[in-house]
């Protein structure tokens, strides 16, 4: 059995789904070129079920047997970045896994308690990435709402997000942005 050395997950925005034409489906198609017996390249919705999803990635690397643990990329959208990347993440902790490298689109706090939903809508609720992701490029933007949030780092010492790229187009495209893209697909030879 060959031994799966990265994974490219591509998690898309609230209202988004996997059949749909979306900008994430495209930068899905774009990382596809990278599949191999080695690679996976997947496309996931923004609440899909993480922790199973953490637990495939955790028993493929078991497989390994010793060998380096796997190369995680993490490319997401909206409520994709804002709730999607920081669950995964957080699933990832307990066997040690982390995410070499995230680039996320406008990322969109989601609160956990639906009574606060809402905060989407406002400038307030940063979204705070978990210590297992090193590394985070990301874009924004200030037309219309929701907009990116802030990105805050569970452990700065070991999380470096560089400065958001403010991109001149509507929350609503934001996934089809050519920056977006531009920065996923150089994501991993960074």
């Amino acid at each position: 059995m060959n031994q799966i050395s990265t994974w490219h997950i591509c998690i898309s925005g609230f209202r988004q789904h996997e059949q749909e034409p979306t900008g994430m489906q495209r930068l899905w198609v774009k990382l596809g070129d990278l599949r191999s017996p080695s690679t996976i390249v997947m496309l996931r919705e923004w609440n899909s079920d993480w922790r199973s999803l953490a637990e495939l990635i955790a028993q493929m690397f078991d497989y390994g047997f010793g060998s380096a643990p796997p190369d995680i990329y993490v490319y997401a959208y909206s409520w994709g970045a804002g709730y999607g990347l920081p669950t995964l993440a957080r699933y990832l902790l307990p066997s040690g896994l982390e995410i070499k490298h995230a680039v996320l689109a406008d990322p969109v706090y989601r609160s956990r308690l639906v009574s606060f939903r809402w905060l989407a809508m406002t400038k307030w609720g940063d979204v705070e990435i978990p210590e297992n992701v090193r590394r985070v490029w990301w874009t924004r933007q200030t037309i219309d709402w929701p907009r990116g949030h802030e990105l805050v780092a569970v452990n700065p010492r070991k999380t470096r997000i560089d400065k958001p790229l403010v991109v001149n187009r509507g929350h609503l495209f934001m996934d089809e942005d050519p920056i977006f893209h531009n920065l996923a697909l150089s994501a991993r030879v960074a």
